[in-house]
């Protein structure tokens, strides 16, 4: 477990597929790049094979317009920055100076989201290899290099594609995923028969609630790319939009469901449990069938006897399993035909609408210039990262230059791809390049001990980039054991020159050690200071959330009231989640305060149950009516603790504390003020 922690997994590695397709695409644009270059001495070729390399690498995924103008962006990018290195390697000041600009660059687009932070690292990759290269023909090396990355966007694109519809549907085949696991854990809790307010319903919350939400985002936003390709009209694509609403929707009447069997008494629980079993097989069928490469043809089917109807003696829960159950049902259904007309299949509810910065042309565009923009301001993490990667850069450079002046650049490459704007993402990522690059090394060492015929050598570069490009999502480790002996069977002098293998841990070691100390004493980036706003935008979302739902209560045909509410949920799901996100940094942090993130975990804890709860209210509004003056009651309460809780996380003194409202007869409301009390209880600490 150990080893496997330090090689970065981060859980089993699934739906490879696509994956190792993309390792053999990097293993035709690499190898016979590489075996032209050196078999006819033409060394400019080794720039094709490069740009193919860190093409493949930087491909986002995704549609395939998306990859296009990624890969074109990257293409042009690092064929300039090739250029320009190489051009100043004849002087270390300026090939310093050069490189650190473009670390900059590369640090602070980060700034426009995770595609754009890719090319860039990519760019800055490129820049440092070329620095160590002294050309007599720069701008031919930086062409070839050009070339490289082109063929990488017409094999992605063109000649070997990604199936059009596979991306969104394996990410939507992940939300799937996280709903049947969830099922799956509730329905597992109730058959244990665990107590009401047992710590382990606030831990099922934790654990799953943050999945769900990061799954469901990530399905949005890969299905806006299709849609921006007018591939939503299709019918596959109308149907999989019909799915990812379908999950939306579910979603907040699972977590009712789970609300609603955490409140039943012993011995009451097993037909909804029951349900949940019906649940999570249909979820997890779901996820098979849109996680298949191929979508194949399937034999007409009897319909399935569908359960008898529930009674007027089924609890609230079974009613809610019952029905959730059917709907489940309906979302399978349309799946196993889901490259078929709707017909009478079409579930109800509506694809999800693209916001309008998506639907306006150069949007993307517009909104990563305006990201950057706002990263410039002096207190931005990702401007001191930038800051610090140029810094960290321009140190390894110069001693890689006097430390392994042949291979200087790989100290250079590793200081540039461990560094991270935290410093516990830092640590982490040394780690895994230290014990990635001393297994890797260690393979390498052996091949070039035991194999003499470079077509033998050339043959087992294959499998190993391959694997490489494969593990690459899974793990950042096995994806650097796998990387490890190519770089070192490319770079070595002669047949069993082991050498080059220990040359290559001294570097990592050495560019490591370098991006450890960055991190920590150049404007070291803490979460300690951050993690306060973190919590309070959370309340805040949570508040909002919380005024939605129980003021529209007994108004919900209002124009608006279920757009708005759906709205607020959904922001509050994404807050919880930052505010998570910044916890586990502070965890990562070395003398992290223990303390601190014990007393923030139990807050967010609270605050997902109070999220449960509301989410509960609003799904049982029509079966539970609740009072007018209640919900006038409960909504102040909730506000005011919430309102204290953000004060008692930015260490300003709490206003005096707000006494509970008296509920009479209605579980949902119970349970909200019940939830604002833990997160009361926190904040009279």
């Amino acid at each position: 477990m150990r080893l496997r922690a330090l090689l970065g997994s981060s859980g089993p590695i699934t739906l490879a597929v696509p994956d190792i397709a993309r390792g053999f695409r990097a293993a035709l644009l690499v190898l016979p790049a590489f075996y032209l270059a050196s078999t006819y001495a033409h060394p400019e070729l080794t720039w094709t094979a490069l740009g193919g390399w860190l093409g493949t690498l930087a491909d986002p995924g995704g549609s395939r317009a998306t990859r296009a103008k990624a890969l074109v962006a990257f293409a042009i990018a690092g064929a300039a920055a090739v250029w320009l290195t190489e051009a100043c390697a004849g002087s270390p000041v300026l090939s310093t100076l050069a490189l650190a600009g473009i670390a900059f660059a590369a640090g602070l687009v980060r700034a426009a989201g995770p595609t754009a932070s890719l090319a860039g690292l990519m760019v800055a990759l490129a820049a440092a290899i070329a620095a160590g290269h002294l050309s007599p023909v720069p701008l031919r090396d930086a062409l070839y290099f050009g070339l490289g990355a082109t063929l990488a966007v017409l094999i992605s694109s063109v000649v070997w594609p990604i199936w059009t519809h596979l991306p969104v549907r394996r990410s939507l085949a992940r939300v799937y995923e996280e709903l049947a696991a969830y099922a799956s854990a509730a329905g597992s809790a109730a058959m244990l028969e665990i107590p009401r307010d047992d710590p382990s319903w606030g831990a099922l919350l934790r654990r799953h609630h943050r999945r769900i939400r990061d799954a469901l985002e990530a399905a949005r936003e890969m299905a806006l790319a299709m849609r921006a390709r007018r591939e939503g009209d299709t019918r596959l694509g109308r149907n999989t939009s019909l799915l990812l609403g379908a999950a939306e929707a579910q979603f907040p009447r699972l977590t009712t469901l789970v609300e609603e069997l955490e409140g039943l008494p012993k011995g009451a629980r097993a037909e909804p449990a029951m349900r949940l079993g019906e649940i999570t097989s249909a979820y997890a069928e779901i996820h098979r069938i849109l996680g298949a490469r191929a979508l194949r043809s399937r034999p007409k089917e009897r319909p399935a006897p569908r359960p008898p109807a529930a009674d007027a003696t089924t609890s609230r829960a079974g009613a809610l399993a019952a029905h959730l159950a059917s709907e489940a049902r309906a979302a399978l259904e349309l799946t196993k035909h889901i490259d078929e007309p709707l017909g009478t299949r079409a579930l109800e509810y509506a694809p999800l609408p693209p916001r309008a910065d998506e639907r306006a042309p150069l949007g993307e565009l517009r909104t990563g210039l305006r990201a950057i923009r706002d990263a410039l301001w002096p207190q931005s993490v990702l401007l001191h990262h930038a800051l610090r990667s140029a810094c960290a850069v321009a140190v390894a450079s110069l001693a890689g230059s006097l430390a392994l002046p042949s291979h200087s650049n790989w100290v250079t490459l590793t200081t540039l791809v461990i560094l991270q704007p935290h410093i516990g993402a830092t640590i982490e990522r040394a780690l895994e390049r230290v014990v990635g690059t001393v297994l890797g090394c260690m393979l390498a060492a052996a091949i070039t001990l035991t194999v003499r015929s470079p077509i033998v050598l050339t043959t087992l570069m294959v499998p190993l980039l391959v694997a490489a490009v494969a593990t690459q999502p899974q793990s950042r480790g096995l994806f650097t054991v796998f990387l490890t002996p190519v770089f070192v069977l490319l770079a070595e002098r002669h047949l069993g020159d082991w050498e080059t293998a220990a040359e290559r841990v001294a570097a990592v070691a050495l560019g490591g050690v370098i991006a450890v100390v960055a991190g920590t004493i150049f404007l070291p980036s803490s979460e300690r200071k951050r993690l306060p706003d973190a919590l309070a935008s959370m309340l805040r979302a949570v508040s909002t959330y919380a005024h939605e739902v129980l003021t529209s209560a007994t108004n919900r045909g209002a124009p608006g009231a279920e757009e708005r509410v759906a709205a607020a949920r959904r922001s509050a799901g994404v807050a919880l989640g930052e505010a998570e996100v910044s916890l586990e940094r502070l965890l990562a942090e070395p003398l992290g305060d223990k303390k601190a993130a014990a007393d923030a975990m139990l807050l967010v804890t609270y605050a997902r149950r109070l999220g449960s709860a509301l989410t509960a209210t609003d799904m049982l509004v029509k079966e539970v009516p609740p009072q007018a003056d209640e919900l006038t009651r409960v909504d102040a309460y909730v506000a005011a603790v919430l309102r204290d809780a953000a004060a008692h996380v930015r260490g300003e003194r709490p206003e005096r504390m707000a006494t509970a409202p008296e509920i009479v007869d209605h579980d949902p409301l119970e349970r909200v003020v019940r939830s604002a009390g833990l997160v009361a209880s926190l904040a009279r600490h």
